[in-house]
């Protein structure tokens, strides 16, 4: 893996360089931006702090210099300096090390822990001190975190803030963090590590669990797409491109003897899924499917299932659902 670099600086430095950029109507780079904040900090440290920007995709390389990313503009360029944890927020629970991070913690680890077991699990380069203060030290920025005498706690606040669209987005990240954080642990971090080595991202199952009941199909077949890109990864690219669909990818894996026999039944189940949320109408009866919100909560859950169930059995030789 190796993909994950987690400088120790400051989250609140990091947003003025991202405010800094945001504002500017060209590219900038370490110089420019030591200039910008009055020679304050070495070029060291500022080229930190634009590698933690990086990771947390909050801006673009371009050739030697920086540009903010289109999509933050708006927020960032309107944002007052105590609303900058909010953007940073929400690029702070998009990254895989702190999900992590902070699915140990809310299961009881204290902050080194978390932290350590982030570092192996996604090979995190770095000391496990240095990772710890970091990733502690941007959530309690972003009010995701807690500290006092008994250590560091996840939190999730719902503020009273008068401003309607920043209430707004506060309620919509605090949902979004606690869906990501049960499909973790549903998905186990193991798993989660594997998805997000393959690129396989999990808002769509966690945005599912959250817009089920509003839109139902759109929810379900989300969930049961990242189940066949999972697929597609425990299948050789060469072999990938003869099969057709999750059934053949799942009965591939039978006849290699990767996966047992009941695991061919409950996988062709989230295909069955898959074809009446993602075909208009059924290839028998030319009529569509009405998916329910139960119906969507369902294929969401065994969607997830069913990977760990996978996952479980081919890493660790565990039968499990």
């Amino acid at each position: 893996m190796n993909r994950y670099i987690i400088p120790d600086v400051s989250a609140k430095l990091i947003m003025e360089v991202i405010k800094i950029l945001a504002h500017s109507p060209r590219a900038l780079g370490v110089n420019d931006l030591m200039k910008c904040l009055g020679g304050k900090y070495s070029s060291r440290y500022i080229s930190d702090v634009l590698v933690a920007c990086c990771q947390l995709k909050l801006l673009r390389k371009y050739n030697e210099s920086y540009l903010c990313n289109e999509e933050d503009l708006d927020i960032i360029r309107t944002a007052d300096r105590s609303e900058l944890y909010l953007p940073f927020r929400r690029k702070l629970q998009q990254y895989a090390p702190f999900l992590l991070y902070a699915d140990f913690l809310s299961r009881g680890y204290s902050s080194l822990e978390a932290a350590s077991r982030v570092k192996g699990i996604l090979e995190v380069s770095g000391s496990t001190k240095k990772i710890e203060k970091a990733l502690r030290n941007w959530g309690l920025y972003a009010g995701l975190l807690t500290q006092d005498a008994t250590g560091v706690k996840l939190l999730i606040p719902m503020e009273k803030l008068s401003r309607e669209y920043v209430r707004k987005l506060l309620e919509a990240l605090e949902a979004e963090l606690r869906a990501k954080l049960f499909t973790i642990n549903m998905l186990t971090p193991e798993l989660y590590a594997y998805l997000d080595d393959k690129h396989i991202d999990i808002s769509p199952l966690s945005a599912a669990l959250i817009e089920y009941e509003e839109r139902p199909r759109e929810s379900a077949a989300s969930a049961c797409q990242v189940f066949e890109h999972f697929l597609s990864t425990l299948i050789e690219s060469g072999e990938l491109k003869n099969l057709k669909g999750v059934t053949e990818i799942i009965d591939s894996l039978r006849n290699k003897r990767a996966i047992l026999s009941n695991h061919v039944l409950i996988g062709h189940g989230v295909a069955g899924l898959r074809n009446i949320t993602h075909h208009k109408v059924d290839k028998d009866s030319g009529n569509p499917w009405n998916i329910t919100r139960y119906g969507a909560l369902i294929a969401i859950l065994l969607a997830i299932n069913v990977m760990r169930s996978y996952f479980v059995y081919i890493k660790k030789g565990k039968q499990e659902f």
